[in-house]
């Protein structure tokens, strides 16, 4: 990893610390949005019950605290770069009395396991945020057992996820922000086709399978969308809280009457789009 890697990698580390919180706060209606993608895990998955997953970027502990509840004789070991959201996994896990999930501090790119030591390895948005994503899959390539499984999830291209670009785009075109490079860590990073199945091939995967999910974010209100994202966005936030008060009110009132048009039945459904690939080890 270089400097500017390094650097990035501490950003992010700070970054989710600092909005770990609001992450917590709205923790139910974000992992009831993202719960079409761990269903997809459990049916790619196929598990047996006895195996040991490793979930990679595991934030609050969704999708791995549902996984350990179908591993009776398994277990599930989460690993965040945020000390904050590791602290919120294992504080998860002790509510719901599970006890076979363990959340760790860990850095994808330089994992402090033995090699071909788990089952099966998950990440769920996660992966567009690691500063070298190469080094990453590499990483989780060596510590996956022969015969295991990969299984990534990024979001797809920004025209199939306004629920994400909305704010974000308000935002950039109100303070004039220029495009980031396109192998920037960042949310739609690996959003082309394509990409994330060459990727894990190069990190010496086999039988790989790229395939798109959908679902639905549903929102109480347009303020409550407003709310979360103030909330949970980070690198968002952090320009807004950098910018001039009028300039925010500015965006909110933008956004907000943009969010009036996925109003339904009286609450805001906003659908979603996300890749999926998996390969399995050699």
């Amino acid at each position: 990893m270089n400097q500017q890697q390094q650097e990035q990698l501490e950003l992010q580390r700070e970054t989710w610390n600092q909005y770990s919180g609001g992450w917590e706060k709205w923790d139910k209606l974000l992992m009831t949005l993202m719960r079409p993608v761990s269903d997809r895990f459990i049916e790619i998955l196929q598990l047996k019950g006895n195996e040991h997953i490793l979930d990679v970027a595991s934030g609050t502990g969704e999708p791995g605290l549902t996984l350990s509840t179908l591993l009776p004789e398994g277990r599930v070991t989460g690993s965040d770069l945020s000390e904050n959201m590791v602290k919120i996994a294992n504080e998860h896990a002790m509510q719901r009395g599970i006890t076979n999930y363990q959340s760790q501090v860990c850095d994808a790119s330089n994992m402090p396991f033995e090699n071909n030591y788990f089952d099966h390895i998950i990440c769920r948005f996660g992966a567009m945020f690691f500063p070298d994503i190469k080094d990453s899959l590499k990483e989780m390539t060596r510590v996956l057992k022969p015969g295991g499984r990969l299984t990534i999830t990024v979001w797809a291209a920004p025209e199939l996820n306004p629920f994400l670009t909305l704010l974000a785009m308000t935002v950039v075109e109100k303070l004039k922000l220029p495009k980031p490079p396109s192998d920037a860590p960042g949310v739609f990073r690996y959003a082309q086709p394509g990409l994330t199945n060459e990727l894990i091939i190069n990190a010496g995967l086999d039988n790989v399978i790229e395939s798109n999910i959908q679902g639905e974010a549903i929102f109480d209100s347009t303020m409550q969308y407003w709310k979360v994202f103030s909330e949970v966005a980070g690198p968002i936030v952090q320009v807004l809280n950098s910018a001039p008060q009028e300039v925010v009110e500015d965006v909110k009132e933008t956004v907000l009457s943009k969010a009036e048009n996925f109003i339904r039945d009286g609450k805001m459904c906003v659908n979603w789009e996300a890749i999926i690939t998996t390969g399995i080890k050699k």
